[in-house]
């Protein structure tokens, strides 16, 4: 579902993708506690850590500051899963 909607069964809405496309555009896990995909605190280096896999590899970063963090994480999955982007804050994919 382009527009993140389940019940949005409308021809225009719906697109064909892998299984880990869908999963790239999947919502935020109903466990998440930092707000964004991708996104967690590192209690043991009091840091901010910025995760993502596209195409079997993972990529990962630390941060100091969550702002910075997060922009990373919108450039990569931008990049990574184009169309497909989504960070979980909202229904819409990333646009930069």
């Amino acid at each position: 579902h382009i527009d993140g909607n389940p019940s949005n069964n409308r021809l225009t809405n719906l697109r064909i993708a892998s299984r880990s496309q869908n999963l790239q555009n999947s919502k935020l896990a109903c466990n998440n506690t930092s707000g964004r995909k991708g996104l967690y605190w590192d209690s043991r280096d009091s840091l901010w850590g910025a995760g993502i896999c596209a195409f079997g590899k993972r990529y990962q970063k630390t941060f100091k500051d969550k702002q910075d963090a997060i922009l990373w994480l919108d450039q990569h999955r931008t990049t990574l899963h184009g169309e497909f982007a989504n960070d979980g804050t909202t229904n819409k994919r990333v646009v930069s």
